[in-house]
């Protein structure tokens, strides 16, 4: 039910994950409870085993317990038979050969902790200890050094596709770890024997608990994914889905320093800090320092920063609720609608960063004291953001253009799809979206065609061929515009015979209709059915003329007469 499913071509990094868990418990459960009745049977008291024997049996159970386990999770990770199940980008071959370099040096490692028991038991001499400390951690030391190279774990491909600062990240800790295995393996034969050990046993403990932190970074990574892709928490948030975008970047940005800290916490006592002293050093790191007069708190900052992102979601939440259950009720016009919904949306900006700066404990007379003095400073610095902050205020409260009014600006026109903080967004016939500040629009002329309705007036312009009959020309404009269905009765359309043209007589067609963002598709039809009924009536519609008077190119090749 939760292993791996051979029929599932591309699982998620958290199926691959459960999956890798549920495979290595079950692969190995069998043989460590095995092993583990034996210990306790050998262990119980009164039992028959006993002395060095049973000190050396009770080794060896554990020591293999360690390498069933180890071998087990390792297999299920690597998956070298089903390459969509593994966790690594590899090859088949290089997984492969990972699982039997891993397999190597859990069994090395296995005896080592035996020998070890024994050693401490006093049952093995100096120089058999010398002996297999060599050997084993040799090994142990070639069998690292074989794991840490990059190409046994990565493609060229996925090599080339890693950030250049994060591969010289990682280039630069294999090359430490692999110094230290050298050094350890060296100490080993010229007599620091214990160096020699701790350094191998503290390298191959390290990269065993920073695998398992990276395994986990890309669970927690899976997570903030599938959180910021679950259809319920779109529908009861209702945020766009670039914020959400954004959260997920966010999210992933705030868990690797976190995975990050927790990975040193982890692997620091591997190498010999007490963990008392650094539990005691993180808490005070955590929960305060003084730097001069101001105490810095990392957890009430963090506090801070998670309190703002609540509040925001409730109050989008709300901004939401209000916009679709309460206001689409109402019959109040878009535009105040959209005014009470942007209003709601800044107090609930405001209100979220009250409550951040009142969860981190800053004394706010203190703040009202520094922004006093900054304030002439950042009036002149911020005056045009303010400006437009503030016409962005007024826009909304006096409503001289709203969202959903077609309106020019300067050589801009368009719809208002939204009046934001600093700027206002207009959105063109060609689909752009033109961004203008609000202190522009408060300080120009404004043409609003919808301000108050939509009606909006139509004109046709046409010319006609002297000595056509106006009357006639008059009597058919006006009858296709009353037939017009999309054209007004009220006020009635009009015919205005404007001028005696060089070429025409001028004439043009003055027509209203309901729907003014419409009003080229209906100009577009009248020209259509006038362009038809004049030619039906024999009416011509002339071209430019031009009277071309030549002159005589005879007179200018005689001579005058002596």
């Amino acid at each position: 039910m939760f292993g791996r499913d051979p029929e599932m071509l591309e699982p998620s990094y958290a199926r691959r994950f459960s999956a890798a868990i549920v495979e290595g418990v079950g692969n190995s459960i069998l043989p460590v409870a095995v092993l583990a009745a034996l210990y306790l049977w050998v262990t119980r008291p009164g039992a028959l085993v006993s002395g060095l024997f049973g000190e050396a049996l009770t080794s060896f159970l554990l020591a293999m317990s360690f390498f069933c386990v180890v071998v087990a999770f390792a297999k299920s990770l690597l998956s070298p038979e089903q390459p969509t199940w593994r966790f690594t980008e590899q090859s088949a071959e290089n997984a492969q050969s990972a699982y039997r370099l891993i397999f190597m040096l859990a069994a090395v490692f296995s005896l080592d902790m035996f020998f070890s028991n024994l050693q401490r038991e006093g049952a093995v001499s100096a120089e058999a200890v010398f002996v297999y400390s060599a050997v084993f951690g040799t090994l142990g030391g070639w069998f690292f050094l074989k794991l840490g190279r990059e190409e046994l774990w990565r493609t060229e491909a996925a090599r080339k596709s890693e950030i250049p600062q994060q591969r010289q990240t990682w280039r630069f800790i294999s090359r430490i770890a692999r110094v230290l295995a050298i050094i350890g393996i060296a100490a080993l034969f010229v007599g620091y024997g214990a160096l020699g050990k701790r350094l191998l046993t503290n390298l191959i403990w390290t990269g065993l608990l920073l695998w398992i932190v990276v395994l986990l970074r890309g669970f927690i990574h899976e997570l903030v994914s599938l959180s910021t892709k679950s259809e319920s928490i779109q529908d009861k948030l209702h945020f766009p889905s670039r914020v959400l975008e954004r959260f997920q970047s966010w999210g992933r940005v705030i868990v690797d320093p976190v995975v990050f800290l927790c990975g040193i916490l982890i692997v620091v006592p591997v190498w010999g800090v007490p963990p008392d002293d650094l539990f005691r050093w993180t808490l005070k790191t955590l929960s305060g320092f003084q730097v001069g007069s101001i105490r810095v708190s990392i957890i009430d900052i963090f506090l801070a920063i998670a309190v703002f992102f609540i509040a925001m979601a409730g109050a989008r939440f709300l901004q939401r609720q209000l916009s679709e259950r309460f206001l689409e009720q109402t019959n109040l016009p878009t535009g105040i609608r959209h005014s009470l919904n942007a209003g709601f949306g800044y107090a609930g900006v405001i209100v979220a960063a009250l409550l951040s700066i009142s969860v981190t404990g800053i004394d706010l007379s203190n703040l009202a004291l520094v922004v006093s003095a900054l304030s002439v400073g950042i009036g002149f610095g911020l005056q045009n953001v303010v400006n437009n902050f503030i016409s962005g205020l007024i826009l909304l409260v006096e409503r001289p253009i709203k969202v959903g009014d077609w309106v020019r600006v300067g050589s801009d026109e368009g719809i208002v799809k939204r009046i934001q903080f600093r700027a206002t967004e207009l959105e063109t016939w060609q689909r752009a979206s033109v961004i203008i500040p609000n202190a522009e629009i408060i300080s120009t002329s404004v043409t609003n065609l919808t301000h108050r309705d939509r009606y909006g007036r139509v004109e046709i312009g046409v010319g006609v061929a002297y000595g056509s009959d106006v009357e006639k020309v008059r009597e058919i404009l006006l009858d296709i515009a009353e037939k017009n269905g999309r054209v007004s009765n009220d006020p009635a359309p009009t015919v205005v015979f404007r001028d005696f043209g060089a070429s025409s007589l001028d004439f043009e067609l003055r027509c209203f209709t309901s729907d003014v963002m419409r009003r080229l598709g209906v100009a577009s039809d009248l020209r259509f059915e006038i362009e038809s009924r004049l030619r039906e009536e024999g009416i011509e519609i002339p071209f430019p003329q031009r009277v071309v008077h030549l002159m005589n190119p005879q007179a200018d090749d005689q001579e005058p007469e002596s």
